[in-house]
């Protein structure tokens, strides 16, 4: 059976969009779309007279204010009471409003309206619109969590446009039961940014011997600061297997051990000496990891430069140079993606410049400060340039967790025991409740101690 599905007659490619991204994409209907002077979207099927009635005020506002901060949900959020549309998830008996009207969810045997917008609220999470609209910005120019609808809502830890999925679903299970919904399974995605190779080999000189100064006066640990020094002075040219950032192997262990292949993002470039990698994609210790990782069954990615995020032509240079050393050494993969250093990202920009650079996916889009659903979904999904209101061919794997934002002191402080381990086993069960992918970056520089390790473990194993 194929839906009609009408909508009002604006913003059409922004429509097409966001109908094929939930119905198509998602939940696997085939549809047809007609553009009609009506003011909300009316779903159904020829020859039935059932229909499905829902909320559109987002899409439909006046040009004037589109991109305007009055188009911002309005806080607190009200929620939409769904106790009399039974059938699949019963659990959702209530929801929270981003977009849509006053009201219930109202139920017959031949029609449903829900005054919950879904697809408005679905296109400005998954296109990030409060991101254009909204100043806030920190040290390094991020749109921090605490600035987000979800932060303020409480829904940063809370899927919501995958419920509101659900809830389009069981509305159309109601009125055409005999439909049948694409199936999708929970995956675990996990991967690595590369930021440096080594601590104290694949360093300068004066960086290694550095961190063995610290290593003794710091952190009071001579043998740890003897073993730092011995590889500065002597193996610094090579990937140390003493060196506590050389975890490769072990990662691709552990993910082996699991059924997961790990996917690494590399800096192929120097846009800041002080925060970019000292490693050269071309050093042949790399060459060798390329091979390495790649022989084992996982994946290389490109981690653009610091200064890349607004900078499209760099990151196609840098993504260039991986590809060439990629070829070089026989590393074949169907597809590239990877991650912004330090999550750094323009949404005006750097989608465009992924997609030109012929990156096939991204997974930046996580926040830096809190763990949580950044685009409100766990689902991969293709990204849309909202400037040019055009969609891109490049997909977007939204991070759910790094590890530094649920340990590091300047964000949520949990360290490397129970209370971390609880924050990321929470977001994995709830992206497992809707089959979704539990995208989680873990740097190899962040595995120093046994805590630490048995910490990623557990996480992986939960």
């Amino acid at each position: 059976m194929t839906l009609i599905v009408e909508t009002p007659d604006v913003r059409p490619s922004e429509w097409a969009y966001i109908l094929d991204v939930v119905l198509r994409d998602w939940l696997g209907l085939d549809f047809q779309h007609t553009a009609t002077d009506r003011s909300n979207v009316c779903i159904g099927i020829s020859g039935s007279e059932r229909k499905l009635l829902i909320c559109a005020n987002f899409l439909s506002m006046p040009s004037k204010l589109w991109l305007d901060p009055r188009t911002l949900p309005k806080l607190p959020l009200r929620e939409c009471n769904l106790t009399s549309l039974k059938g699949a998830n019963p659990e959702i008996t209530c929801t929270p409003v981003i977009y849509g009207s006053d009201g219930s969810a109202t139920v017959s045997q031949d029609r449903v309206e829900l005054p919950l917008d879904i697809f408005g609220s679905a296109f400005f999470s998954l296109t990030r619109y409060e991101e254009f609209v909204r100043p806030e910005r920190d040290q390094h120019d991020r749109f921090p969590a605490s600035a987000s609808t979800a932060h303020k809502a409480a829904l940063l830890e809370r899927p919501i446009i995958d419920e509101y999925c659900e809830i389009l679903w069981r509305a159309i299970e109601h009125l055409w039961p005999g439909l049948k919904r694409r199936t999708h399974h929970f995956q675990a995605l996990v991967s690595h940014d590369v930021d440096a190779a080594g601590k104290y080999c694949m360093v300068p000189l004066t960086s290694g011997l550095r961190a063995s100064a610290i290593d003794l006066v710091k952190r009071r640990s001579p043998l740890t600061a003897l073993s730092g020094l011995q590889i500065s002075l002597f193996q610094r040219n090579t990937l140390a297997s003493a060196d506590p950032f050389n975890t490769f192997d072990w990662l691709m262990d552990v993910s082996e051990r699991h059924g997961l292949a790990s996917a690494f993002y590399f800096i192929c470039g120097r846009t800041d000496p002080v925060r970019d990698a000292a490693y050269e994609p071309e050093n042949v210790n790399i060459r060798r990891l390329l091979r390495s990782i790649s022989q084992r069954g996982h994946e290389v990615g490109l981690h653009p430069s610091y200064n890349t995020y607004r900078d499209p032509t760099a990151i196609q240079n840098e993504a260039e140079r991986l590809q060439k050393v990629c070829r070089e050494e026989g590393v074949g993969q169907k597809q590239m993606g990877g991650r912004m250093h330090y999550l750094r990202w323009d949404q005006r920009i750097t989608p465009a410049a992924w997609e030109a650079a012929g990156m096939n996916y991204d997974s930046t889009l996580g926040f830096a400060d809190r763990a949580g659903f950044r685009c409100g979904t766990g689902r991969e999904f293709q990204a849309f340039d909202l400037e040019k209101g055009r969609p891109l061919e490049l997909k977007f794997r939204p991070l759910i967790a790094m590890e530094r934002s649920v340990m590091d002191l300047q964000y949520m402080g949990l360290g490397n025991g129970a209370a971390a381990f609880d924050a990321f086993a929470r977001l994995k069960a709830v992206t497992r409740r809707y089959n979704g992918n539990f995208t989680l970056l873990w740097h190899n520089s962040s595995l120093n101690s046994a805590d630490d390790r048995e910490l990623y473990q557990q996480v992986l194993a939960a």
